[in-house]
């Protein structure tokens, strides 16, 4: 349903085997302790990701200090990419969220892809694979985030050892 209801039934132990990305796991441990990890996502060789803060082609906009007094999409408040590490990379530009004219939450990398080729909201955060996959529809990339450890398989602790 959202970040929120995975956290928690995977903290309280409502699915044998989970995928989880790195800041809902960190979240979870805090909530509900520590889970059995089974392996990391590795795509490529990489156990990273980086994600992309982009505007449409078009913008005049070309650093992420320009984005005082702008318009800016983010995903769900859970989501490492759509939220957390944007916020990180915005402050370390100088650009708290106060300064941003408006910020608004939606559900998925894709609805912030288009929030900003509409023009809704004059820049976002999406993972690295989707602005790839969408850039050709007229979006620009003006920085790419630190590497981000990929999701995690986790399982329950009701699980036995064996089976783990």
């Amino acid at each position: 349903k959202d970040y929120q209801t995975h956290i928690d039934s995977v903290g309280q132990d409502k699915f044998d085997l989970a995928y989880i990305g790195p800041a809902p796991y960190v979240e979870m441990v805090q909530a509900y302790g520590q889970k059995p990890l089974l392996a990391r996502q590795v795509i490529n060789g990489s156990p990273v990701f980086h994600g992309k803060i982009i505007v449409r082609k078009d913008s005049p906009i070309q650093s992420i200090e320009e984005l005082k007094g702008k318009r800016f999409v983010f995903g769900d408040p859970n989501s490492t990419m759509g939220y957390l590490m944007p916020r990180y990379m915005l402050e370390q530009a100088g650009v708290r969220a106060e300064q941003l004219a408006s910020f608004k939450h939606v559900s998925d990398h894709m609805n912030i892809v288009l929030a900003v080729l509409t023009g809704d909201f004059d820049a976002g955060a999406v993972k690295e694979d989707v602005f790839f996959t969408q850039e050709q529809r007229g979006l620009r990339a003006i920085a790419t985030s630190p590497p981000i450890f990929d999701h995690l398989f986790i399982s329950s602790k009701r699980l036995p050892a064996e089976k783990v």
